[in-house]
């Protein structure tokens, strides 16, 4: 029996030579792959300081006042200079020297041209900001939204006289597209005497910036 027992002891440990791992092979390879794995710390660490770099190269918003104008804006500035002088000169002239009906109606419009270049040149841009008003720019706000009221007021109201009057005189030989227009252009004076022009062409904007205005020139 002991011959046996000795055989079966040499096999099992035979057995258990050549299963066991050569030198630790499958543990190191455990452990290298361990050590491949990035380090995290390290690269939120970069993370966090390549952020602080850009917050640095940022540059703070700039305080309020007077920023430099760029070139167009300096350009634009000079064209509205040209304008109002033009026409406050133009306007002086035809109301100056032999006035008559017809050069005292052109002067009146040379100098509303004179006044509204003069409104763009000086305080448009500060509409929506929060700039303080001074008394000029109070002055000029409420003559010109007096005048718009009172002149496009005007217009509003002899076009509709006239849109009346056709309506008044319709018969077989009646142009109902000529009073449809003149409707139109009533309504389209009226609401350009109570509420004035936006910034867009269309008419989308200019309750919006009549609301501006009011709150900006309200005492």
């Amino acid at each position: 029996m002991k011959p046996e027992s000795d055989h079966l002891g040499k096999t099992a440990q035979s057995a258990f030579e050549v299963t066991k791992p050569d030198d630790l092979s499958a543990s190191s390879s455990n452990y290298s792959h361990v050590e491949r794995q990035p380090d995290w710390g390290y690269m939120r660490k970069r993370v966090e300081a390549q952020k602080e770099v850009e917050l640095a190269n940022v540059k703070p918003p700039a305080a309020d006042g007077p920023q430099p104008k760029e070139r167009w804006e300096i350009i634009e500035r000079v064209v509205l200079l040209a304008a109002t002088t033009f026409f406050a000169g133009s306007a002086s002239w035809l109301f100056l020297v032999s006035p008559d009906p017809g050069r005292v109606f052109m002067g009146y419009l040379f100098s509303i041209f004179a006044f509204w270049t003069a409104w763009q040149m000086l305080y448009e841009d500060k509409l929506g900001t929060s700039a303080p008003v001074t008394r000029g720019e109070r002055v000029m706000a409420s003559i010109w939204i007096l005048h718009r009221a009172l002149a496009v007021g005007v217009v509003a109201l002899v076009t509709l006289v006239a849109a009346f009057r056709e309506f008044t005189s319709v018969g077989t030989d009646s142009n109902f597209l000529s009073l449809a227009a003149l409707i139109v252009l009533a309504l389209g004076f009226a609401w350009v005497a109570i509420f004035g022009a936006g910034r867009s062409k269309s008419m989308s904007d200019d309750r919006s910036v009549h609301n501006e205005r009011v709150r900006r020139y309200k005492r």
